[in-house]
């Protein structure tokens, strides 16, 4: 939906360059966006596998209509964002996402 191509932004692993990071519009639940907002700011998106393991004790503590509605929302507004572009990348500076 986002054009991020990430198969799982739901992954708590991500390892993200600072200047990346640094260029990236900050809000609350940004956290569930990275790919997005990566790839929108310029920089290339690349994944590895892991290996996820399943639960072994407990259960979760947010259950899918709970946040549901927060995700909608900040899905609405990541809509907004993404479609309204990305930043400019001054030609003078020697920068990777310029290649």
């Amino acid at each position: 939906m986002l054009r991020d191509d990430a198969t799982d932004t739901g992954c708590g692993w991500k390892l993200i360059r600072t200047r990346a990071f640094r260029d990236l519009p900050f809000f609350a639940s940004m956290h569930r966006f990275l790919p997005a907002l990566i790839k929108r700011a310029g920089w290339d998106v690349r994944e590895e596998l892991v290996n996820d393991r399943e639960r072994l004790a407990g259960v979760s503590k947010y259950g899918f209509l709970g946040r549901l509605g927060a995700g909608v929302f900040d899905l609405i507004g990541m809509f907004w964002l993404t479609r309204r572009g990305g930043y400019g990348i001054p030609a003078e500076w020697n920068d990777p996402r310029a290649n």
